[in-house]
């Protein structure tokens, strides 16, 4: 936000009203400010609230925050503007030096030329001097020595010529019906001539030339005096003519040399603008008060009130000057004050007290507006107490003067033997009816209003500032922060809220609740030694540098601050609500050191003077602060805010920005908005935009107001409308589609379990008969025809050694393991223990018919339990059978050794089958010099059995193969088996 206040340069002229000695407050605004070019010609206010000032560098328009300049670049058909007026729609229109016109919409923010100018530009060849608008929207222009034209609505396309005169200086309309056109008719003689008079109804024109002029007219200028007369200038005089009989009723002739224009003010007072002449303010139309002048040394070339009851005044050589109000005035050093810096001011009954910078006390009866000098100290004074009776002068040797009496009563303590010691006092307040409280240094002082006794409390505390006696507690602002003494001790608030600790300039009680004015942390309130608000920069407050605080009769809360004066107001819905007073809306210095209040006026020590604000003039509770949506934005892209926008779920980033207009505010503005579907309750901001991010879906209607200085909304909010809609997967016909899929996908999926179902069913059965098939084999190969011949064979050679004791062991062991192997063959899984038994039965019948070549030993874990877990029966005795035959059986130089271990845990049991036979690359060579066909089908099938095993049981066996190699020689073979169990159990 542009703070154009920050810029301000103020001007003092003496305007001598009201007061005698009292100043007005002008602020200026040029080049550095914002406007394009100190030539301006024209200023008005249109009916939005915006200020346009007519510029030779084009036009400017004001809304409060900043200046916004509109030239060639943006569709202003010539840089040069003279006149700015609105008509009947709402159009800002622009008449240019080339004699084009053009128009400014508020609607899409842009300047329109219109269909005429083309015409125009043929037809004025001299400038265009005014235009005006009649009931039918027909444009009126008055043409420097070429008449008038009439320029005919809707399109501004037709224009008309008139020219019962060619020397034309204004145009107006006078009521609905008529518009009045005056000329100038020169004779001989300079200073005679006539000024016709022509009425146009719209429809014809007529022109009458009985009214006589007998003086220089060649600045003519003219307005409506009610609807059926007109005040008119003629460059030295006025003159005032009835509609009816065109007779002059007064002719003004007080220093109005070189008059350009004239304006009538909602007080019915009259602005004479003239070249190098200032503007001349008559206070009304009868002439029978004094005038008062503005920048005399200037050419002023028009006036405008705005709705703020503001002026603003254009001048062909420096800018804009701006009166924020008449009803600001100020007392100075040349108003009567021995000095312009104000120290103190005190209120006695209607006497206003004022300590200057200069140690002198002067009294202004608030009456009869007389002053009068009470008292040069020539030495410090420091402040000024009162109370209903009488008032305390602290100063060096401080006194009290009672109300109606002129004896001081000195200050004094009673020391030892009665004597009386003359005491000082920095500042006091009203303690009670009988009491002044005051303070000097550490010490709080009780003084008796009727014989000035004073007694000292002595506290060991920094420096005092200010003192404050509520609900029987004494409230001390010191250097250092708050101290609260009840009586008995004095307790440091600082000590647990940092904030507190801060130096306390000022401080007044509302019922329970305390207000502090600090030097640093703006304005606080403490209930029940609690902060519960804090009003600082960040939320209006003029400054946090305040300096005094005072309550007037309506409750209002007045702040001075070295930036200005700040009110909190209570609103109907219980906020206080900041606003401000500085340089740009009156004060003569924002530095503010004291503030009183009489009869509905507000006086405030400063350090430039006394200034007095007439509060129910200046806070005008039925001024309404208009306010407009500026952008409607969604995602960062703006869109218009007249219409209703139905936008989708992800456009749920909404911006909005809304600006009330308020000349006088200089963007010092306190809205309140609220989201209709989303909020509940309004929010306050001095912000003028807001977003919303992740809005849900819904219907919503943003509102805003803007609040005048009496907290006071807009007469009308400014709103924009819209719906987000719900996404699509909310919305009935997609759940209805969901649904509908859904059923789909549980068909689809119940037709595909079924259908796998039957898959997997069909595999596991074609695996079964795979196993089953596996399982064959491996008894077959288990009891190959190879082994069986062998077997056969020891027994028939150990019946023809007449051994028939081997023969029939032999046979024996043989029987019991054919017996094991077709008993275990008819189950998936056997109890280890008689896998074990049928192992060691091979193990013997192998060892016995290899004549006890090898050594055979079978180690089992002391964990495992044998006969409580089950594994797949023949599952080992093909690695056995490949170690005996194919590793042990070849040996030549040493005995042969087999060792079976089994260990494991509570899921897996491993088996290592370790032999020291010849190792497989030596058993490979062996079995290709003898070229062997023979297959070794055992573990062909064990292969294929485990991996069936496998795909059945998720990884039932592993098995490892690795050599064992001695100094680089093979030593033998080791297999490794790991096999998951099944209802195992490990102890």
């Amino acid at each position: 936000m542009n703070k154009i206040a920050g810029y301000i340069t103020t001007l003092i002229f003496i305007c001598n009203f009201l007061l005698q000695g009292q100043n007005a407050v002008i602020n200026h605004f040029s080049v550095n400010q914002g406007l394009p070019s100190s030539e301006c010609y024209w200023v008005m206010q249109d009916s939005k609230g915006y200020i346009w000032i007519a510029t030779d560098a084009g036009v400017v328009k004001y809304d409060g925050y900043n200046f916004i300049t509109y030239n060639s670049s943006k569709g202003l058909p010539d840089n040069t503007v003279f006149k700015i007026h609105e008509d009947n729609h709402g159009k800002v229109w622009f008449a240019t030096y080339s004699g084009k016109f053009a128009f400014y919409s508020h609607s899409s923010d842009s300047i329109i030329e219109i269909a005429a100018n083309k015409r125009l530009d043929k037809l004025t060849d001299h400038y265009p001097v005014d235009f005006a608008f009649d009931n039918h929207d027909t444009l009126y222009i008055s043409i420097s020595r070429r008449g008038y034209v009439k320029v005919f609505p809707p399109n501004y396309s037709v224009v008309k010529h008139y020219t019962y005169d060619r020397n034309c200086y204004f145009i107006r309309r006078v009521n609905e019906k008529n518009v009045i056109y005056g000329t100038t008719i020169y004779t001989e003689d300079f200073h005679k001539g006539n000024v016709p008079l022509i009425y146009d109804n719209g429809y014809s024109s007529k022109t009458d030339t009985s009214f006589k002029v007998k003086s220089s007219i060649a600045h003519l200028s003219a307005i409506n005096s009610g609807d059926t007369a007109v005040l008119f200038s003629n460059s030295s005089s006025i003159f005032f003519v009835s509609n009816k009989g065109k007779q002059v009723v007064h002719d003004y002739k007080e220093n109005i040399y070189k008059t350009v224009s004239l304006y009538k003010d909602k007080d019915q007072r009259l602005w004479i603008n003239g070249l190098n002449n200032g503007t001349r303010v008559i206070e009304n139309l009868n002439f029978d008060k004094p005038s008062f002048q503005f920048l005399e040394k200037f050419s002023v070339s028009s006036v405008c009130q705005d709705s703020d009851n503001g002026y603003w005044i254009t001048t062909l050589e420096d800018g804009v000057y701006y009166i924020p109000s008449l009803n600001f005035s100020f007392i100075g050093q040349a108003g009567g004050l021995t000095a312009n810096k104000v120290l103190s001011i005190s209120l006695l009954k209607n006497k206003l007290s004022c300590l200057t910078s200069d140690f002198s006390m002067s009294e202004i009866d608030l009456d009869s507006h007389k002053m009068e000098l009470k008292e040069k100290f020539g030495f410090a004074a420091w402040n000024i107490s009162q109370s209903d009776s009488c008032m305390l002068v602290c100063c060096n040797f401080p006194y009290i003067i009672r109300a109606g009496q002129s004896v001081k009563i000195p200050l004094w303590v009673n020391e030892k033997n009665n004597e009386k010691t003359f005491i000082k006092v920095r500042k006091a307040i009203d303690y009670n009816q009988d009491y002044f409280m005051g303070f000097d240094q550490g010490h709080l002082i009780i003084i008796n209003k009727k014989t000035g006794e004073c007694k000292i409390k002595k506290l060991d505390l920094p420096n005092i500032f200010s003192v404050n006696a509520c609900k029987e507690k004494v409230w001390i602002g010191t250097k250092s922060g708050l101290y609260m003494h009840d009586g008995k001790k004095v307790i440091f608030l600082g000590e647990k809220n940092p904030i507190l600790r801060i130096r306390v300039e000022d401080m007044i009680c509302t019922g329970d609740t305390l207000w502090l004015a600090t030097r640093g942390s703006g304005v606080l309130c403490l209930f029940q030694n609690r902060i519960i608000k804090q009003y600082i920069e960040a939320n209006g407050l003029a400054s946090n540098m305040t300096k005094c605080i005072i309550k007037d009769e309506l409750d209002n809360i007045w702040i001075g601050t070295n930036r200005g004066i700040s009110r909190l107001k209570k609103n109907t819905d219980g906020v206080y609500m900041v606003s401000t007073l500085n340089m740009y809306n009156g004060l003569i210095s924002n530095e503010v050191n004291k503030i009183v209040e009489y009869n509905s006026k507000l006086y405030f020590a400063t350090n430039k003077g006394l200034g007095i604000l007439n509060v129910k003039d200046f806070y005008n509770p039925t001024v309404s602060i208009p306010v407009y949506i500026e952008e409607f934005q969604v995602d960062n892209k703006k869109l218009s805010d007249s219409q209703y926008h139905s936008l989708s779920h992800t456009q749920n980033f909404i911006s909005v920005v809304y600006k009330g207009v308020s000349v006088k505010s200089n963007g010092d503005i306190t809205y309140k908005y609220k989201l209709d579907g989303l909020d509940t309750n309004w929010t306050y901001t001095r912000n003028t935009y807001v977003q919303f991010t992740t809005l849900p879906s819904g219907k919503y209607n943003f509102i805003v107001y803007a609040l005048n200085q009496d907290g006071n909304p807009s007469n009308a909010p400014a709103s924009v409308s819209f719906e987000i809609l719900k996404p699509f997967w909310m919305t009935w016909w997609f759940w209805l589609f969901i649904l509908s899929l859904f059923l789909a996908v549980v068909y689809f999926i119940y037709r595909n379990r079924v259908n796998r179902i039957k898959r997997v069913e069909e595999e596991k059965t074609a695996l079964s008969k795979k196993i089953a098939e596996s399982e064959l084999k491996a008894l077959r190969a288990q009891m190959n025809p190879h082994f069986i011949f062998n077997a056969i064979n020891s027994i028939q050679n150990f019946v023809l050694k007449n051994n028939t004791e081997y023969a029939s062991r032999y046979l024996a062991k043989f029987a019991r393991l054919i017996r094991f192997v077709l008993e275990n063959s008819k189950h998936q899984l056997i109890l280890f223990s008689k896998e074990l038994a049928a192992l060691e039965l091979y193990i013997e019948l192998e060892q016995m018919r290899a004549s006890f070549s090898f050594d055979y030993e079978i180690i089992i874990d002391d964990r495992l339990n044998a006969k409580e877990f089950f594994i797949p029966p023949l599952l080992i005795q093909p690695f056995i059978e490949n170690a005996i035959i194919h590793g042990i059986m070849p040996l030549t130089d040493r005995k042969g050794k087999m060792s079976i271990r089994f260990s494991g845990n509570e899921s897996t049991l491993l088996c290592e089958v370790e032999d020291n036979g010849i190792g497989r690359a030596k058993a490979m060579e062996i079995k290709h010099k003898k070229q062997m066909t023979h297959k070794s089908m055992g573990m062909e099938v064990t292969t294929e059995r485990i991996s069936l095993l496998n795909q059945q049981n998720d990884s039932l066996a592993k098995v490892k193969v690795h050599d064992k190699i001695v100094n680089g020689i093979a030593a033998g073979t080791i297999v490794e088996i790991s096999i998951k169990l099944k209802n195992s159990h490990y102890d």
